[in-house]
């Protein structure tokens, strides 16, 4: 019984912890897809993911060469700087170099990388 209240008392704390980091790591996420909408109407390119192609990296090689990029599900959207326009060949380029495939299976590089916008309006 000694010792029961204590750990009782520190798994309380541990759970009080945990809740406390997700909901900050969660407000951060909001916060930041929000700046990306906000700060950049007008001014982003979306770009869907291919199947195999992780998230992640696509966003990781993009925040690399200086841009703001979000997921929303199956795409990730692109904040500029400018006009769009711009910057899509340079964003292109970018991903056009993240691989394609997952640890362990044979990575290959996408050849051709199109953005929403391109395939909507055909």
């Amino acid at each position: 019984m000694q010792i029961a209240i204590p750990l009782i008392i520190v798994v309380i704390v541990l759970m009080v912890a945990v809740i406390g980091g997700l909901r900050a790591l969660s407000k951060r996420e909001q916060a930041r897809q929000q700046e990306v909408k906000h700060l950049h109407e007008g001014r982003s390119l979306t770009y869907e993911v291919v199947p195999g192609q992780d998230p992640a990296d696509v966003i990781g090689a993009l925040e690399a060469d200086g841009f703001h990029a979000v997921e929303r599900g199956s795409h990730v959207l692109i904040a500029c700087p400018g006009d769009a326009e711009h910057y899509r060949a340079r964003i292109r380029s970018v991903i056009k170099d993240v691989p394609l495939g997952r640890e362990g299976e044979e990575a290959s590089r996408r050849r051709d990388v199109s953005f929403v916008d391109e395939y909507r309006d055909l």
